[in-house]
């Protein structure tokens, strides 16, 4: 748990906030055929390691927000849909 102290109006108000992390490896199996080219390209090893992480909040009040952030080219539905 983190506390923050703030002013508002002349007033110091502390907020509660709570933090979770997570970070899983979605490096994909071998062989994959890799995007981006013009002719077909076949990944027959792994240099880096690929990762989502995540970043969850929650206020005092009960707002909350999630960051994802992933190590691939793009997202596409239905991943992509808000919401999910």
């Amino acid at each position: 748990m983190v506390m923050f102290a703030g002013m508002t109006a002349g007033v110091c108000v502390a907020t509660e906030l709570s933090i979770g992390t997570a970070i899983t490896d979605i490096t994909p199996k071998l062989p994959i055929v890799r995007g981006g080219a013009m002719g077909k390209r076949v990944s027959k090893k792994v240099e880096n390691r690929l990762t989502a992480t995540a970043l969850a909040m929650e206020g005092g009040n009960g707002e909350q927000a999630i960051l994802i952030s992933c190590d691939i080219e793009c997202i596409r539905p239905p991943y992509s849909e808000t919401g999910l």
